[in-house]
């Protein structure tokens, strides 16, 4: 959930002059694949430019589109999506790229980087800690993280809530059945034995007596 949200399926670098690195808060732009990604690997290094001007991409030099538009690729359907980390004072002259990678590879390098421990053996209290060069990516990683916690501990307790209340729901139907067989029974004796509801024979001759304590 975390790496489809944060698109890190799809890493964007800057070329350095001896080593590229991430440009998470630096590229102007981030990476989306459509539901079809095959988690396909790909290891080549794909440029592309943004004209901030004209809101225009290029990948390579084919002009492709704008930011938000589906754009049919020998990689998949993807787009280009406007960065909220991106840095305006990030350099126009970088050089960027992205490449692909599957989903499990980059859940598991957010694994590898992410350190979980507890404040003490009684404690239910857990520290995360999560290492990278950005600390941008570090703090979004994170909270990402604990947003998808607290939406799965919502629905375990939606879930929880409607299995409570469906089972309250058939156990008032099944009581109501079995009253519902009860009156019948009752009224079924009443017929064949004759029975006279006492109730109502007091009432009954309660208002006889007071007729003729009248007279």
């Amino acid at each position: 959930m975390v790496v489809k949200k944060m698109h890190l399926y799809a890493p964007i670098f800057i070329k350095g002059e001896l080593v590229d690195y991430s440009a998470y808060s630096k590229s102007p732009l981030i990476v989306e694949c459509d539901n079809s990604y095959s988690n396909k690997i790909v290891s080549e290094k794909i440029s592309f430019n943004y004209n901030k001007e004209t809101n225009e991409v290029w990948i390579g030099n084919k002009h492709v589109g704008r930011p938000g538009q589906w754009i049919r690729t020998k990689y998949g359907m993807i787009r280009f999506l406007l960065n909220p980390r991106y840095l305006s004072k990030a350099s126009e002259l970088n050089k960027y790229y992205f490449q692909l990678t599957s989903i499990q590879n980059a859940a598991e390098s957010v694994i590898e980087n992410l350190k979980i421990s507890s404040s003490n053996k009684l404690s239910s209290i857990i520290n995360l800690k999560y290492r990278d060069k950005d600390p941008s990516l570090c703090e979004d990683i994170l909270n990402s993280m604990l947003d998808s916690y607290n939406e799965l501990a919502v629905g375990e307790k939606n879930m929880m809530a409607k299995k409570t209340l469906s089972f309250i729901e058939d156990r008032l139907d099944i009581v109501g059945a079995d009253l519902e067989s009860i009156e019948k029974k009752i009224q079924q004796y009443k017929i064949t034995t004759g029975a006279v509801d006492i109730g109502k024979n007091i009432i009954y001759n309660h208002i006889f007596d007071d007729d003729i304590t009248a007279l």
